[in-house]
C-alpha cells in the first residue's frame, strides 16, 4: 500500500529499539541501490525515546540499513519542495543516523546518507561501544 501511494517516509514508534529499512531484499540490497543512483522507498524507520529498551533481533546484522539497541534518540525533519531530511540524534545530542531523499523529475526518490556518523550501537554482553552499561533485554 505505501509503495503503491509512494509515500516517502513511514514513521514508527514503541518497538524500543532503532531500526531503518530501506529494502525488504536487506541492507546489501539498499547499499547496492545508493551507489547505483537506484530509486529507494519508502522507507520505513522505528525510534525509541523512553527509558524501556529490547535488544534487536537475529535479522539486525543484515535487513535493516542502519539499527541501535539501548539508546534514546530523536528526529529531525526538514521537508523541502524536492528533498526531505531526516537526521537522527542521540539524548545527547550526536548524530547517529540521517539521510535525504531527494526527490526525482520522473518520480520516486534517491536516498543519500549522511557522513560523520557514531558507531552502531549493539550490546555485547553487559556493555554497549561507549563501554556503557546496557540495559536493553531480549525481547521473547
Amino acid at each position: 500500500m505505501f509503495e503503491a501511494r509512494k509515500v516517502d517516509l513511514v514513521l514508527q514508534g514503541h518497538d524500543h529499539c532503532y531500526s531503518r529499512l530501506t529494502s525488504e531484499a536487506g541492507k546489501t540490497a539498499s547499499a547496492r541501490a545508493r551507489a547505483d543512483g537506484g530509486i529507494q522507498g519508502p522507507v520505513y524507520l522505528v525510534s525509541v525515546t523512553g527509558s524501556k529498551m529490547y535488544g534487536l533481533n537475529d535479522r539486525a546484522g543484515t535487513q535493516p540499513d542502519r539499527v541501535a539497541e539501548d539508546t534514546q534518540l530523536y528526529q529531525v525533519i526538514d521537508v523541502q519542495a524536492d528533498r526531505l531530511l531526516l537526521r537522527t540524534r542521540t539524548a545527547t545530542g550526536r548524530l547517529y543516523d540521517g539521510f535525504d531523499l531527494i526527490r526525482q523529475a520522473g518520480g520516486g526518490n534517491r536516498l543519500v546518507e549522511t557522513g560523520g556518523l557514531i558507531d552502531v550501537r549493539r550490546c555485547d554482553g553487559a556493555t554497549g561501544p561507549d563501554a556503557i552499561a546496557c540495559t536493553a533485554r531480549t525481547k521473547d
